[in-house]
This record gives C-alpha cells, structure tokens and sequence, in this order.
C-alpha cells in the first residue's frame, strides 16, 4: 500500500520487527523487503525470482479474519473488528503489535485522501454525486457505530478505510466468504499492469488450510520493486460503477473510493470514458460541466489546496480528460463507419 514518503532507503526497524512477527506465523516474505527508493514505502526483491514463482507467501493461519459470511454486508463489521484489535493489540490469534505498527494512521496522506474524511466542501468538489453520496452514507454509518460502540467517529473512519485498502474477500470451502488481512501482501504499491496474481491453494485433507500466494507472472531481478493490480483488467470491454470485484475492470470511482487515489493509465482511462457515456453517469458528466479542463488545471498549480482537495480535482481532471476522448473516439468511429458521400460534379453545358 502506498506509505508516507521516507528519504531512507534501508529498511525500518519497524519492517524488520513485522517480518519476524509475519514469519514466527508461517508466512514466507524471505524473498522481499521494505524499500523506500522509489520515495514510498514498497517492497523490492531480495533475489532474482523466475516466472510461477511465489514471491510471498501467507497461510490462512498468519492471516487475520475482519468479518465472516455472516456480516460481509456490514462494511462497518470489519471495521469495528479492526478497530477493538487495534485497541488492545491484539485478536484471538494472537499479539498484532508488530503488524499493526506497520499501518498508517488518520493523519497520514494515505488515509487524509480517503473521501470519508473529506469536508461537505471537498465531496462537491469532486462533481461527482454517484461518490459523494456513497461516502456521505458511510460516514453516517460510522458516526452511528461509532457512537454504539463507545469509538470516536475518526477512529471508526480510519479502521474503515484501513479494512478498505488493505483487506482481501476470499471464498473459503469451509467457512464460506472471509474478509482477510493478509500481512506481507498489504505492502506491495500498485502498478495496473503488473503481472503478478494472488492465488489461493486449499489443503482439505486432514487439518484444513489455505495458502494465499503472489505468484510472479514475470521474471524480477533482485533489487527491483515488485507491483500489485489493485483493480480489475482495465482491458475489459465493461467497467463496474465502483462495486467492484474478481477480474471486472475497474474505474476511478472504485479506486478513490477504496485506496484515496487516481489512477491514471491508458487502459483505466478507456474505463472511465466507457463509464462516463453511460445513462447511469448523466448525473455526473452534468456536474463535471461546473468547471473547464483548463480551470481545474490551474486550480491544480496552487500548491495551497489541502491534500483532500488536490485529489479531489485531480479526480475530476481526470474523468474530464477521459470523457473527452471517449467522445473524440466515437465521433472518429462514427465518421469511419458513416463517411460523408462526396459531391458529385453537376454535368458541363452542351
């Protein structure tokens, strides 16, 4: 996951203490460690690694369960399990202290730019209702568990967002849908294309298990920072509206809704402007007509604007730029499929 910019480049004697805690568990994270090269926290190889190889490795014992089959539709569920752990440091498997020093917390970019903690004023700057609403329903979620369960309303948000970004949903053959953290895996930043793929490997003979693995689907040579897909293929001909899961590809209402950033390939792009032209978008390609692509590039060249709000027209930015060459292609298309007949010369007078 993304981390706050550090300048060293060595790793932390917070990794190190996690890694032994991870290990001491069953996982296998010798073939990575912590990095800050690239400026963010992120893991590098430790050897060079082949194609099908596991580069980590955490069986389901080493992994730590937010919420059953039974309350997967409760987002806050998993947030309050998160959050009582965090509390006394540790859950039914154990002390998670090494693990969870490892979060960010409220007052870190990686949570500031999630939209929950954005202001009223910084969900409309985002003009896009479809996310304000969706966010403003779930921080009225949190104010009401928080207020249940003795919690602040910023300490619920924070185990919301942090189950958001760092949490997988896995379907076990015993115990039906798990959301799981998987510590080790929640490290690694996010590039689209990378090639690497979660698997899981059962074991139903005997004692029960499961193995979660990041097998590389390319060669890395040692040193190199090893990626993570967040989202879907964003090479999919359909998009999801910001409900996504499995391989559906994704677009920006899913990523800024779950990790708090834009995500800016071609292939995401192409997403967004598929999404954009759609009937269920009209609400959001009127709001998006408050501002120019010009206007919200200079908005963006004041460095004064506050991290949520920075996010927030860069987003819009975004799926201004995408619905412009959405529409452009299909014009182009149209013109290819329809062309123009071209005038006919009238006849020369006898």
């Amino acid at each position: 996951m993304r981390s706050t910019p550090q300048d060293d480049s060595a790793p932390s004697q917070e990794w190190k203490s996690f890694a032994e805690w991870a290990t001491a568990r069953g996982a296998n994270l010798a073939s990575v460690t912590e990095s800050y090269a690239s400026g963010m926290r992120g893991l590098v190889a430790t050897r060079d690694i082949e194609e099908g190889e596991s580069i980590v490795e955490v069986p389901i014992g080493a992994s730590v369960e937010l919420a059953d089959a039974n309350s997967q539709k409760d987002p806050s569920a998993a947030a309050l399990a998160l959050l009582r752990a965090d509390v006394i440091g540790e859950d039914v498997s154990g002390d998670l202290r090494p693990y969870l020093a490892t979060f960010p917390r409220a007052d870190s970019l990686d949570i500031m730019t999630m939209p929950d903690f954005f202001t009223d004023a910084e969900l409309a700057m985002l003009q896009c209702p479809l996310v304000a609403e969706k966010t403003q329903k779930r921080q009225a979620l949190c104010r009401k568990r928080a207020a249940e369960n003795g919690f602040s309303e910023t300490d619920l948000k924070w185990a919301l967002c942090t189950v958001a970004q760092r949490s997988t949903t896995w379907l076990s053959p015993v115990d039906g849908f798990l959301r799981l953290l998987l510590p080790g895996v929640d490290f690694f930043n996010h590039e689209i294309d990378s090639p690497h793929a979660m698997k899981v490997r059962w074991q139903m003979e005997g004692h029960f298990n499961g193995v979660f693995k990041l097998v590389a689907g390319a060669p890395i040579k040692a040193g190199e920072e090893i990626y993570l897909s967040y989202g879907g293929n964003p090479w999919r001909a359909e998009g999801c509206g910001g409900d996504c899961a499995g391989d559906v590809a994704w677009n920006n209402l899913a990523y800024l809704q779950r990790y708090g950033f834009v995500e800016t390939s071609l292939g995401t792009t192409m997403v967004d402007g598929k999404w954009l032209v759609s009937e269920e978008a009209a609400s959001t390609r009127k709001a998006l007509e408050a501002t120019s692509i010009e206007e919200d590039e200079a908005m963006l060249s004041d460095e004064s604007w506050s991290p949520a709000a920075r996010v927030a027209i860069s987003f819009r930015l975004h799926l201004k730029r995408a619905l412009s060459a959405q529409l452009a292609s299909e014009a182009a298309e149209e013109a290819i499929q329809s062309p123009t007949t071209p005038a006919v010369a009238a006849p020369a007078a006898a």
